[in-house]
């Protein structure tokens, strides 16, 4: 048993043989012999193999770990030929690619290190884990760069319009207060949600209603667009979070590793996992009976397919296993019961039809064999072709398992979504208590703003004088000027252009932090920013018309 999953013990030795043979390439690699760490990576291949393996993900990690390590120390040659290695025991691995970066820094080649690691990037969208990383830091970068970008943008309209609103604040209390003490209520009113609980977040929402009256129309879609988007963003985070959860689970890692031939260190413990996420459902019995078939625990398969049969007694793929099972049994009249069904359920399999052709050629039945055969043919001539030529006692098993990862995901996102029910069903208390401070808010600035349009009855967009000594201030400061002239939309996106590079060269501190097991040299994000950046810069030097900025 490994951790719950019953494993026979010519399987285990199997397993002892992987382990040998990777003592024997660490102790080549030691050694600096080539040639020996060259053999025992065939043998690593070809013993996996036998388990209907292809890849090793563990050991290919730790190979790069020991390049790595000796490209640090100066070694570039024998880190060379060892991430060759890598790439042998898992291919097109992004870890792969970053790790030569890494080398080819240590050697100086800075030119080489940057084309390696564009390449593990790319690299990253063909993998299932990273890229569901990337995915989800993407609603990530997207999300804050929106969120920071209003927050600038209601900032920017502060500066412009917030005597304006002072002042129209004063006029409101001065009909019966003194000037002195009505300009200090006015700033009171003004700025009071900082000492709420929630603090800077009401003081968004409190502005972006005092402000409403002396905005314009496009500046007005602009704050209604960052509320709806700093409203939405909670829901769509916590969406998230069940996604997170799933995909980067144990149990899907292990239904990716099986669906792309990856055997690691703890693929049976995380299939144990995935049994107990998911008692009874089918697509999980089905992956787990075609691992005990590929691993040649031939019984263990019988029993669970049998099992699978009473719930999916339509399923093709697992009559068709059947089949093959009591063929070589030679119960060929169950064998022949099995593979009927299966041919009948799914008329483009051609395996079943092949299957029945070698049933019935051992029994002697030649016409219903011919038959047989002729259907095979019609659905892929060239697959039959290739079984004719290869051992006559070969009959095709389907692995169809892997190929309902959908299913499997769904039912975990299901389970996931409960688990965040409750706990948001938990949590409902206190958002209910914040969001007490907030109404508070919005009833200040709505009664506030409407009391100044009866009485005061200014309004509109200001016409803001910066002052000479100000001015400046449009040459610096992104979307100013594009504001101040009414402009609000060019304004947010202006202020987004200049924030988006930024959060991106921050989105590894602000996002989830990608699967792999060599971190990639984060100097891309920080080179996109710069380089977005500079261009911006230059480009409104160049293009921008200073001097109707600063009139």
């Amino acid at each position: 048993m490994a951790a719950g999953f019953p494993l026979t013990f010519p399987v285990r030795s199997t397993l002892i043989t992987i382990q040998e043979s990777w003592l024997e390439w660490d102790a080549a690699f030691l050694r600096s012999n080539q040639d020996e760490a060259g053999r025992a990576v065939s043998h690593l291949l070809i013993t996996a193999a036998e388990l209907g393996m292809s890849k090793l993900p563990d050991h290919s990690l730790a190979v790069l770990a020991r390049a790595v390590e000796v490209a640090r120390e100066g070694d570039v040659g024998r880190a060379r030929w060892a991430i060759d290695m890598a790439e042998q025991l898992d291919p097109r691995r992004p870890e792969t690619r970053f790790a030569a970066a890494t080398v080819a820094r240590f050697d100086q080649r800075y030119g080489k290190a940057l084309i390696e690691l564009v390449q593990g990037y790319f690299l990253v969208g063909k993998a299932p884990l990273p890229r569901s990383a990337v995915r989800e830091n993407l609603l990530i970068w997207i999300l804050v760069s929106l969120i920071l970008s209003g927050g600038l943008f209601i900032c920017l309209q502060i500066v412009l319009c917030g005597k304006s609103v002072v002042d129209d604040l004063t006029s409101l209390f001065v009909r019966f207060l003194p000037l002195a003490v009505s300009y200090v209520l006015a700033l009171v009113l003004t700025f009071w949600p900082i000492f709420l609980p929630l603090g800077w977040r009401l003081l968004f929402f409190y502005w972006a209603v005092l402000l409403w009256r002396y905005l314009g129309r496009s500046a007005s879609v602009v704050v209604l667009a960052s509320v709806v988007v700093l409203l939405v963003a909670p829901l769509l985070l916590r969406s998230q979070q069940a996604r997170i959860e799933v995909d980067w689970s144990k149990s899907l890692r292990a239904v990716h590793s099986l669906e792309s031939g990856r055997l690691y260190s703890g693929l049976f413990q995380d299939l144990r996992a995935l049994q107990e996420a998911l008692p009874g459902v089918g697509a999980v019995s089905q992956l787990t009976a075609d691992l005990h078939l590929d691993l040649g625990q031939i019984e263990m398969a019988r029993a669970v397919y049998e099992e699978l049969l009473v719930e999916e007694p339509r399923n093709a793929a697992v009559h068709n296993n059947l089949g093959g099972y009591y063929f070589h049994r030679r119960e060929y009249g169950r064998a022949i019961e099995h593979l009927e069904k299966a041919a009948s359920f799914d008329l483009e399999m051609a395996e079943a039809h092949y299957n029945l052709y070698r049933v019935y050629q051992e029994n002697l039945a030649f016409e219903e064999a011919v038959q047989a055969i002729a259907k095979a043919r019609a659905v892929d001539r060239e697959r039959v072709s290739e079984w004719l030529e290869a051992d006559h006692s070969h009959v095709p098993a389907i692995n169809r398992g892997s190929g309902r990862r959908k299913e499997i995901r769904n039912a975990l996102l299901v389970a996931s979504r409960l688990r965040f029910k409750e706990v948001a069903d938990e949590g409902a208390a206190p958002a209910r208590e914040a969001s007490l401070p907030l109404l508070l808010c919005l009833l200040v600035a709505v009664v506030a703003t409407s009391l100044v349009g009866r009485l005061v009855g200014s309004g509109g967009v200001p016409d803001v004088d910066l002052g000479r000594g100000l001015k400046w201030l449009l040459l610096v400061i992104p979307g100013l000027g594009s504001l101040r002239r009414g402009h609000g939309l060019q304004a947010f996106g202006t202020l987004l252009f200049v924030v988006a590079p930024l959060v991106l060269a921050r989105s590894a501190s602000l996002g989830y932090r990608p699967p792999f097991g060599l971190q990639p040299w984060g100097v891309i994000p920080w080179m996109v920013a710069v380089a977005t950046l500079v261009l911006f810069f230059v480009a409104r030097w160049r293009y921008g018309n200073w001097e109707k900025s600063l009139r």
